[in-house]
C-alpha cells in the first residue's frame, strides 16, 4: 500500500470509537517497519499535543481505516514511543537514494508498505524529469540513513539493451 493512501485514513478502535485520522507515519530505521502513527490534532485544542499511536496498538490497516485495539493509549509519553528514534515518511521522501558504492540513483518518489506487517516493501526512485521512476524492493534497501537511503550496488547495474539487427550485422562485417 502506497503511504500517500494512508495519510488521512480514519482511525477507529475495535469498539467503533472514532479516534482521529492519520497525519504522519514514522518508520523505525533499524527494522524498516512503521513504528508509530501521529494523528491530526484536535482543531478545538490547537495547543494540545497531537495523539501518537504506537504500532503495537494497531489491529489492522485497511483500505478505508486504521483500526486499533480497544485498550489503546494515544499520548506519546504513555505509549513509550520515542519519535526522535524514528524517521517520518515525509522526511524519507525528501532523501536521495545512493548505492553502497556511491552512485546517486535519484530521490525517493514513493514508499510502499505491507498493510499486514507494516513493513517497508518498496521505494520508488525518481532519477529526474523525463526519466521513468525505478522501483527498488525493500530487500535491496540496506539503510534508511539520516541523510540518504542506501541500496545494494546491484540496483545500479544498467539493464542490458537489446542489440539492433543493423548493429549485429555491422559487427559481423567488421569482424570478417
Amino acid at each position: 500500500m502506497e503511504i500517500k493512501r494512508i495519510k488521512g485514513l480514519q482511525v477507529m478502535t475495535l469498539v467503533g470509537a472514532h479516534v482521529g485520522a492519520v497525519d504522519q507515519i514514522f518508520f523505525d530505521p533499524a527494522t524498516k517497519r512503521v513504528g508509530a502513527f501521529v494523528l491530526r490534532g484536535d482543531p478545538e485544542r490547537p495547543d494540545a499535543a497531537a495523539p501518537i499511536v504506537d504500532v503495537a496498538a494497531v489491529h489492522a490497516l485497511g483500505a478505508d481505516a486504521l483500526t486499533l485495539s480497544t485498550d489503546v493509549s494515544l499520548r506519546g509519553a504513555s505509549t513509550g514511543v520515542d519519535l526522535n528514534a524514528l524517521v517520518s515518511a515525509e522526511e524519507l521522501t525528501k532523501r536521495q537514494v545512493v548505492t553502497e558504492s556511491g552512485v546517486l540513483l535519484g530521490q525517493v518518489a514513493g514508499i510502499e508498505l505491507d498493510p499486514q506487517t507494516l513493513q517497508l516493501t518498496r521505494i520508488e526512485v525518481s532519477a529526474g524529469f523525463f526519466k521513468s521512476n525505478k522501483g527498488i524492493e525493500a530487500a535491496q534497501v540496506t539503510s534508511l540513513g539520516s541523510s540518504a537511503i542506501m541500496v545494494a550496488d546491484a540496483i545500479a547495474v544498467p539493464d542490458a539493451e537489446p542489440a539492433s539487427p543493423g548493429a549485429a550485422a555491422a559487427d559481423a562485417v567488421g569482424s570478417s
